[in-house]
C-alpha cells in the first residue's frame, strides 16, 4: 500500500518568479506536530512533505509531480493577501488531480457555520477547512484517512473536530469546534521541525 502523500503549498500574494513566504510558519507548524506526533507513528503512513516557499518554477515541479498511483492531501494556509493565488493554484491542481484532497485554513477561510457553508460551495476546489489551530486538527484529519489511501475524498471526517467539509455526496458539515490550545510550548517548534 503507498502512503498518502501531504503537500503543503506556501504561496505568496501573487504567482512570479520570486518565492515569497507567506503561510511558511503556519504550514511549518502543523508539519512539525504530525513529524513528532506519537513518536512519529503518522510519518509510517503519510509522506509529510517539506514546506517549501514556492515560485512558478516550484508550482511546476509539483503539478509535474501529480501521480494516480499515489493519494495526495494538498494543505493551504489562507490569508487576506495569499487567498486568491490559493483558490488559483488549488483550481488548477484540481483539474490534474482530481481525486486529491484540498484542505484549506489559516484567518481568511469564515469560521462560522454560514461563512462556511457559503465558502465551500463557492470553493469546489476544496474539500475541507479547518477552524482556528491546525495542528491538533490535521493530526485527526490524517489519523481518518490513514485506512483510505485508496478514495481520500470519501472517508468519513465527521469525528475530527475543528472543521467543516464536504461529503461526497456535496453536503456540506461542520464539525464541534476544538478548545483552543492553552500551552503551545506542548507543540514543536516548526523550524526545527517543520
Amino acid at each position: 500500500m503507498s502512503r498518502i502523500r501531504v503537500r503543503p503549498l506556501a504561496l505568496g500574494p501573487r504567482l512570479s518568479g520570486e518565492p515569497t513566504l507567506s503561510g511558511f510558519f503556519a504550514l511549518g507548524s502543523l508539519l512539525a506536530h504530525a513529524r513528532a506526533f506519537r513518536g512519529g507513528e503518522l510519518a509510517e503512513r503519510f509522506d509529510l512533505g517539506r514546506v517549501t516557499p514556492l515560485d512558478l518554477a516550484g508550482l511546476r515541479a509539483v503539478a509535474a509531480d501529480v501521480r494516480a498511483d499515489a493519494p495526495t492531501i494538498y494543505l493551504f494556509s489562507s490569508y487576506v493577501w495569499n487567498h486568491e493565488t490559493n483558490v488559483e493554484v488549488a483550481r488548477q491542481l484540481r483539474r490534474l488531480d482530481a481525486g486529491a484532497l484540498f484542505v484549506v485554513g489559516g484567518p481568511h477561510p469564515p469560521r462560522q457555520e454560514e461563512g462556511a457553508r457559503a465558502f465551500l460551495e463557492a470553493s469546489p476546489m476544496f474539500d475541507v477547512v479547518a477552524r482556528a489551530e491546525g495542528e491538533r486538527t490535521l493530526v485527526d484529519l490524517l489519523a481518518a484517512l490513514a485506512d483510505r489511501p485508496e478514495d481520500i475524498r470519501r472517508a468519513d471526517l465527521g469525528a475530527v473536530a475543528g472543521i467543516s467539509f464536504r461529503t461526497a455526496e456535496g453536503r456540506v458539515v461542520r464539525t464541534p469546534d476544538r478548545p483552543r490550545l492553552r500551552d503551545l510550548a506542548q507543540l514543536p517548534s516548526p523550524y526545527t521541525g517543520g
